[in-house]
C-alpha cells in the first residue's frame, strides 16, 4: 500500500513539475519573441533610415 501511494505522489509530483516547466517555457518563449520582435523592428526601423 506504502509504495502505491508513494509511486501516486511521485507521479502527481512530475506531472506537476512538467506543467510548470512548461508554462515556464511558454511563457519565456512569449518573452523571447517580444524581445526578437521589437530587436526586427528596430532593424528595419535602422535599415529605413
Amino acid at each position: 500500500m506504502e509504495i502505491d501511494s508513494n509511486k501516486i505522489i511521485v507521479n502527481a509530483l512530475i506531472v506537476n513539475v512538467i506543467i510548470f516547466v512548461i508554462l515556464f517555457i511558454s511563457i519565456n518563449f512569449k518573452k523571447a519573441a517580444l524581445v526578437l520582435s521589437l530587436l526586427f523592428k528596430e532593424e528595419i526601423y535602422h535599415g529605413n533610415n
